[in-house]
């Protein structure tokens, strides 16, 4: 059935008459009336109640359930052809990402301003997740990329765009650590202090812990790297995290590079494997690698 005629029984009963439904649609008054026969004729129904003297048209309940899925089918069709515009152009639509909460700041100062500035008509949709709610948005489409601090799971329905390795940081209140001189500490160095660590690496700081003989004092783990730096910005624990270079550290904090950790902490954009980014997207990406190497050059 042509679309048209969802959208005229839209005009027609948003309305109230057959005659101005004609004029607004500048079609002719019998032309409508014969659209709605073929629409009841094909589904078996009336779609509005007859009776004489009534000023305005009324909808049988077969009408209204009729009006309704028309006005969700043309919308379906007014996005469909958003996006159809937006892919033939590349730099217009909605950029859907989720990323860890702890990312988001940092995200926003780094690489959706600069794009933003470059691409103004450009919207966000910007999920903030802890690793497994992260990977089931894009799983189930909601994002089209992930950002995450973990391992990505089955790479045989993910694909990763990019990623790189993390060093592992001690972070510090900054009167907690005055009596340490160098750079970096090693699990050992820790073995009297509260610590609080990422539940996504537990098997690598056991694993640490475990061959260096030192028993941690693991006095809380959390999903995300904002909740560890919280616990040191109020003094209560050394948070042990990835932490990117550059990255600004909040104030009150210090920090130091552990020794002794298998660092494979990655930071991991990926996607499906079986989807087509979006034009939009692919022109965020290749801007997102150019800021990269221009903050990183050796990334």
């Amino acid at each position: 059935m042509n679309l048209e005629y969802f959208k005229n029984f839209i005009t027609i009963v948003e309305t109230g008459s057959m005659s101005k439904a004609a004029e607004k649609l500048l079609v002719a008054q019998p032309a409508l009336s014969r659209q709605i026969h073929i629409i009841e004729s094909e589904y078996g129904v009336p779609l509005f109640e007859s009776g004489r003297g009534a000023h305005r048209l009324r909808l049988t309940d077969a009408g209204w359930i009729f009006y309704r899925q028309a006005r969700k089918l043309c919308l379906l069709d007014d996005d469909t052809r958003k996006q159809i515009e937006n892919y033939s152009e590349g730099v217009q639509g909605t950029l859907r990402i989720s990323l860890a909460p702890s990312r988001a700041p940092f995200f926003v100062n780094r690489y959706a301003l600069p794009f933003t500035k470059k691409y103004p008509n450009v919207h966000y949709d910007l999920r903030e997740a802890g690793a497994d709610e992260l990977i089931e948005n894009v799983r189930r489409g909601d994002s089209e990329i992930g950002i995450a601090n973990a391992i990505v799971p089955d790479l045989s329905i993910f694909k990763i765009l990019f990623k790189r390795k993390e060093n592992f940081v001690a972070v510090a209140p900054i009167d907690r650590a005055q009596h340490i001189k160098r750079d970096t500490v090693s699990i050992a160095d820790l073995a009297t202090e509260n610590v609080v660590i990422p539940r996504a690496h537990v098997a690598m700081f056991d694993a640490a812990a475990k061959s260096s003989s030192t028993r941690m004092n693991i006095i809380a783990t959390v999903d995300t790297r904002s909740t560890a730096m919280r616990f040191a910005e109020e003094g209560l624990a050394w948070a042990l995290i990835p932490w990117e270079a550059i990255e600004a550290l909040p104030p009150r904090v210090v920090s130091f590079t552990l020794e002794g950790l298998d660092n494979s902490a990655l930071k991991t954009i990926f996607c499906m494997r079986d989807r087509t980014l979006s034009p939009v997207m692919k022109t965020f990406l290749t801007v997102y690698a150019e800021e990269l190497h221009r903050q990183l050059p050796d990334a």
